[in-house]
């Protein structure tokens, strides 16, 4: 039985340590006898979206709350066994299956934050917020099994207003792209 919920922590600063930097980061982080389990999903937005639900990295790390001899034996085969389930559980709350609702609550408001540091309308900043709108659909698509009726929701938005701005988003990224290939 686990000891906590996970933590869950959009764009935290090991990302820092991956070169390139990603585009973004997320890390689910709990406690289980002792044992703090991380697992880190980290991406670019020039990646193919979608297709993926367990993590890039996962660090299993001794808390003080182990006794002495057994931070000694560090992690062990009997350790990774226990571990595999929490890890489990990790990977079916961040892809919007926990037990209990409040890991995707999170998420989504995870995203919310991430949605109110964009220009509050393309009008404003097209280049930022359309830049920005793409990066935020890539992690929904990356997890969700509606991403576009999910960040819809999420952004108080019509689905098919939605729809308008990530074509606009996707034809402004190849635009630019092409830009920069001449």
């Amino acid at each position: 039985m686990t000891e906590q919920r996970p933590e869950f922590t959009s764009a935290p600063g090991w990302q820092r340590d991956i070169n390139p930097e990603p585009d973004y980061a997320w890390e689910l982080r709990r406690t289980d006898a002792g044992w703090e389990v991380r697992a880190r999903w980290w991406g670019y937005n020039d990646e193919p979206s979608g297709g993926f639900v367990g993590p890039r990295e996962v660090l299993i790390r001794a808390t003080d709350q182990l006794p002495l001899d057994v931070r000694r034996r560090g992690v062990t085969s009997g350790v990774m066994r226990r571990m595999e389930q929490v890890l489990g559980e990790l990977v079916e709350e961040f892809a919007g299956h926990p037990s209990s609702g409040r890991s995707t609550d999170e998420f989504r408001l995870a995203i919310a934050a991430d949605i109110q540091e964009m220009p509050r309308s393309p009008r404003e900043s097209p280049d930022d917020y359309y830049r920005e709108l793409l990066r935020i659909f890539e992690i929904v698509d990356a997890v969700s099994t509606e991403p576009v009726t999910e960040l819809a929701e999420i952004m108080g938005v019509p689905k098919q207003t939605l729809k308008t701005r990530l074509r606009v988003a996707r034809q402004r990224r190849v635009d630019a792209e092409r830009e920069g290939k001449s």
